[in-house]
């Protein structure tokens, strides 16, 4: 933090030492010092980019509150790093699943239940194209494809693959 050197490598040793304690390793991050930084009065952030994380999940909430979900494109023209950043969020849960430490860090249980109360789906079409079975297309193309209302309330075609 270039405007107070001293005061960014001390957020370092607490976000080191938070990172410790979550890994079962030795620290020096005690209850009481963990309750102070995580009082209302300060909402110290754990994760470097949490500011970012939450700002993207905004931007989500404000898309899917336009689409009707939360399908948002990789290569989305209109904010491509919102595509980018839900690409991120799979493989990151992906990660978890399989085990690695580093993406429970970043896929806490409370990104995963922030993201399934808005109906994020960890899995992309294109993947649950390419692992389901015929009989189960119906189910899987459930929420991927929706009719739009153009201004007339008539359904257009234009949009329909989310």
């Amino acid at each position: 933090y270039p405007p107070n050197l001293s005061l960014g490598r001390w957020v370092q040793k607490q976000r080191c030492q938070y990172k410790r304690r979550m890994d079962g390793q030795e620290h020096f991050l005690n209850d009481e010092r963990l309750r102070l930084l995580q009082s209302q009065s300060i909402d110290f952030i754990w994760i470097k980019g949490e500011l970012s994380w939450e700002s993207h999940y905004e931007e989500l909430v404000y898309y899917k509150s336009r689409k009707g979900n939360c399908h948002v494109p990789t290569s989305y023209r209109r904010n491509s790093a919102l595509g980018r950043w839900i690409q991120r969020q799979r493989d990151e849960y992906k990660k978890r699943l399989a085990g690695d430490a580093g993406a429970a860090v970043y896929m806490n249980d409370s990104r995963i239940k922030k993201l399934k109360s808005i109906g994020f789906c960890f899995a992309s079409l294109r993947n649950k194209l390419t692992t389901s079975s015929i009989t189960d297309m119906p189910a899987v193309m459930e929420g991927f494809i929706r009719p739009e209302q153009n201004d007339q309330g008539l359904e257009s075609s234009s949009g329909w693959l989310q």
